[in-house]
């Protein structure tokens, strides 16, 4: 115990002999990472949470699409709004509707990430609109065409097959959609919805970028504030909260460069890293202003907070370590990736608390200690 607490205490004072270069190399890597998080995509396909070797069913799932291509499917809905709707319309075959699905028909048919439309409006196709109240009356005289409409004839429905299954070709997909059902002419009184495993998997998408800004935001800044309150100062409740940011963002841009995805599971890494890391920063600063108010000199202080608490950090990230390497031992893939990513980050956060922190105390001793000296001169 005694050569760890030496050895760690020589690596403290390499750490105050060398801090602008040691922080200069911590922003460099800081900036790389920055690129890496850009590279983080997200996982919203329930098929990609099991790994094959766990289930049979995933494992033919991932056989079928390789060997016919991936497919999604998407719902368009056209219903008679009866509240808001016009006074005219009160059934889903009039022909003012009927172009509305023809045209929305078209246009979707056009689109390359569409491989086939399915509804009433196909029995239109190379027909012009003074030939659809004729071709819808024969339609309506088969009885086959119920399948199209609801019993009370206020809804009709669109079948769209989508090429793709990745978080790009569904954006690509959600947005020509959009675009598409945006262009045509609605009558008044209509509404045209829309569902799907695509569209579903892109409001997925959305709430977790949305939880995950949240959920850092409100960790970061309650555990800020408390900094601030606990230390009394700006300057020193910023001492253990910089270095956690910087593990914080080489975390996540380890996952970036390494292919952990953003998933249900991994979108508390954030605030899950912010939380257990921060008490390696406030350890080691605590230990610093209690062996400077003994009198102790600034660098020596350093050396002596590191070596007293360093020893403690290496068993707390061990331990905490070896329990997400074991939360990643399961079937679940998405557990399997909180795991990794939640080891990484505590091994950041007890790097940047035992090698980043000790150059930074440096670097803000001397800013302040300049600002006073300007203070004193001004007076």
């Amino acid at each position: 115990m005694r050569m760890v607490e030496d050895l760690l205490e020589k690596v403290a004072g390499f750490c105050v002999k060398h801090a602008k270069e040691i922080f200069l190399i911590a922003i460099i890597v800081t900036i790389v990472m920055l690129f890496g998080i850009t590279l983080i995509e997200l996982q919203t396909d329930i098929s990609n949470f099991l790994s094959e070797s766990a289930s049979p069913v995933v494992k033919l799932d991932k056989e079928v699409s390789n060997k016919f291509g991936e497919d999604n499917g998407v719902i368009i809905s056209f219903k008679i709004d009866k509240k808001t709707g016009s006074a005219d319309i009160y059934d889903i075959r009039d022909i003012r509707v009927i172009k509305s699905v023809v045209e929305l028909t078209n246009k979707l048919k056009a689109e390359d990430n569409v491989k086939e439309v399915r509804g009433i409006g196909n029995f239109f196709e190379n027909y012009s609109e003074q030939e659809y109240e004729k071709i819808l009356n024969v339609i309506l005289n088969n009885p086959a065409s119920k399948k199209f409409f609801n019993r009370d004839y206020t809804q009709t429905l669109i079948f769209v097959t989508v090429k793709g299954k990745s978080q790009k070709e569904i954006d690509e997909i959600v947005k020509e959609i959009t675009a598409d059902i945006d262009k045509i002419s609605v009558p008044e009184g209509v509404t045209v919805s829309w569902t799907g495993e695509p569209i579903l998997m892109n409001d997925i998408s959305n709430i977790l970028m949305s939880d995950m800004i949240k959920s850092f935001a409100i960790a970061a800044f309650i555990v800020l504030i408390l900094l601030f309150l606990i230390y009394r100062s700006w300057t020193k409740g910023l001492l253990p909260y910089v270095p956690l940011m910087i593990s914080l963002i080489w975390t996540l841009g380890t996952m970036g460069y390494i292919g952990i995805p953003i998933s249900i599971a991994t979108v508390a890494v954030a605030p899950m890293i912010i939380g257990i890391g921060i008490e390696f920063g406030v350890f080691v600063v605590n230990r610093y202003f209690e062996e400077l108010n003994k009198g102790i000199a600034r660098d020596i202080a350093i050396q002596k907070g590191v070596s007293g608490v360093g020893i403690a950090v290496l068993a707390s990230t061990t331990a905490l370590t070896i329990a997400f390497i074991a939360l990643g031992m399961g079937d679940l893939t998405i557990m399997k990736d909180m795991g990794i990513a939640l080891a990484i980050g505590i091994i950041y956060a007890m790097f940047a608390a035992l090698f980043i922190n000790p150059a930074f105390i440096v670097i803000e001793d001397k800013i302040m200690g300049k600002n006073k000296e300007i203070k004193q001169q001004t007076q």
